[in-house]
């Protein structure tokens, strides 16, 4: 009920204060959302007590598990901060990564239940070092970060280890610098160290044996795969098919050894060839086909388009002595 008549508003004035109060109540909804945003986004604060390694961590190679280690070392949950963008932002040419967006989640929860956290680099690369350290510890939430010794960050890369230590002391963080892992602790012969660009170099020139020891568990690509309908009754036929839209950076042209895991059908052993693509740039965007015999699946054969994971088991060398896709794993 109302108050004595007295007391009681205008029309008028009921009608201010009702559009006062959904004004109110707008602009609540909409901070709610905004936070609702921040708590769930790339910016949202990490659960538990996290320590980051920092990196682009393209290849997940050795080095890069390495900084995972040393994170977990520390005593706390290990995740990968990385960025997303940069090329579009810095007009850098756009290339595949070098694994697959799919394969990532498994192959971390591998190095021991390591997790990833992705910013836009557009939305950090004008922070100033003082800024991008106040991110991780006050936003993020981070207790420690751990980086390589060449970790550069800041607007124009203002900032180095040195500035990363002495920042990280003034908000509490604990700060470890990792030497960089050399070459020859994966087995390769270059660069000094392991490093993404070595790694793209190697699948570029068709190095899969060097790719493997710098990425051991990376060694693979995402493709869609169109498979041609065989002949009626005809076991022994040998199929081309094509792998079209890889969602990861393949291996210069060649001829390769693979096993391919096609969605709801046998993992099957066959050669895999890849030529130039129409651009003939030989950035591993090219023509890819894998020869195999139908013999290899059995009765459970894909879909004819299916999804094809493919591991590399031999370079472009011995694929070239293996030789035909029956003699590989035909008897399977």
């Amino acid at each position: 009920p109302w108050p004595s008549s007295g007391s009681r508003p205008s029309r008028a004035r009921r009608c201010t204060a009702s559009a006062a109060g959904e004004a109110a109540a707008s602009s609540a909804i909409a901070d709610a959302a905004a936070a609702a945003a921040v708590e769930t986004g790339p910016f949202a604060r990490l659960p538990g007590s996290p320590a980051l390694a920092l990196g682009k961590f393209d290849a997940l190679h050795v080095g890069h598990k390495a900084l995972a280690d040393r994170v977990r070392a520390l005593g706390h949950e290990p995740w990968l901060l990385s960025f997303s963008g940069m090329a579009e932002v810095l007009g850098w040419p756009q290339r595949l990564p070098l694994v697959a967006p799919e394969h990532r989640p498994a192959l971390l929860r591998s190095w021991g239940d390591v997790r990833e956290r992705v910013l836009p680099f557009q939305d950090v690369r004008q922070l100033s070092p003082e800024q991008f350290v106040d991110l991780l510890a006050d936003t993020l939430g981070a207790r420690a970060v751990v980086c390589g010794s060449n970790f550069r960050f800041g607007y124009r890369a203002a900032g180095d280890t040195e500035a990363l230590q002495r920042l990280g002391r003034e908000k509490g963080l604990t700060v470890a610098v990792e030497d960089l892992v050399p070459a020859a602790d994966a087995d390769c012969t270059s660069p000094a160290q392991v490093s993404s660009s070595a790694v793209r170099e190697a699948l570029s020139a068709g190095d899969v044996v060097r790719f493997r020891r710098a990425s051991p568990t990376a060694a693979a690509a995402a493709a869609t795969a169109a498979v041609p309908r065989p002949s009626a009754g005809c076991d022994e036929e040998e199929l081309h098919v094509e792998l079209t839209e890889p969602a990861n950076f393949l291996p210069g042209p060649g001829q390769y050894l693979v096993s391919v895991a096609f969605s709801g059908a046998a993992v099957v052993r066959g050669n895999l060839e890849i030529s130039l693509g129409g651009d003939g740039s030989g950035n591993g965007n090219g023509v890819a086909r894998l020869r195999l015999r139908l013999r290899q699946w059995g009765e459970a054969r894909p879909a004819p388009i299916a999804t094809a994971d493919v591991t590399f088991d031999g370079g472009a060398a011995a694929a070239a002595g293996a030789a035909t896709a029956d003699e590989v794993g035909g008897a399977g």
